[in-house]
């Protein structure tokens, strides 16, 4: 699997919700699912957005290796000005600005592993250390859930 491009991106201000569990909890519970249909409907208290795409950050520890059992946080929010509140309920977040690979998901969002799998293929090939301690979706008007027309933007930072 071969990136899209490979570009610098800016620091990106992120408010949204979160939660911190285990891939396998956040997969058969729906966590992110929810986090998205909440975030869909809270999206107009945030009047200082950027778009209407949503983001989904996912922030890995440190110093685990990471497996289907190891809670690892999940942010699910809107891209926002730096003059935004944050309302009650919500976090905020900075997508730290760095170098980037761009990947896309097409298909089903059940299939999303084997692109991840692509991706970390891709890093071991390039970098020889596929570990990161982030991985960042971008959900826009092209996302559709299960369907086959589906797309989903996928960002991985790049070790310099």
């Amino acid at each position: 699997m071969e990136p899209i491009k490979l570009n610098e991106m800016d620091s990106v201000r992120v408010i949204g919700v979160t939660v911190t569990d285990s891939l396998r909890n956040i997969l058969e519970k729906g966590f992110v699912r929810d986090m998205h249909s909440t975030m869909r409907y809270r999206m107009t208290e945030l009047e200082s957005r950027t778009d209407d795409g949503v983001y989904l950050i996912q922030i890995y520890p440190k110093d685990e290796a990471f497996t289907p059992d190891i809670p690892y946080e999940n942010i699910v929010g809107v891209s926002v000005t730096t003059d935004q509140h944050i309302p009650e309920g919500m976090i905020e977040y900075t997508i730290p600005a760095g170098r980037y690979a761009q990947f896309l998901h097409r298909g089903p969002e059940s299939n999303i592993h084997q692109t991840y799998d692509g991706i970390t293929e891709w890093l071991r090939m390039q970098y020889c250390d596929p570990s990161r301690e982030i991985d960042i979706e971008y959900w826009d008007d092209r996302y559709k859930g299960e369907s086959e027309d589906s797309e989903i933007d996928l960002y991985v930072p790049l070790q310099k």
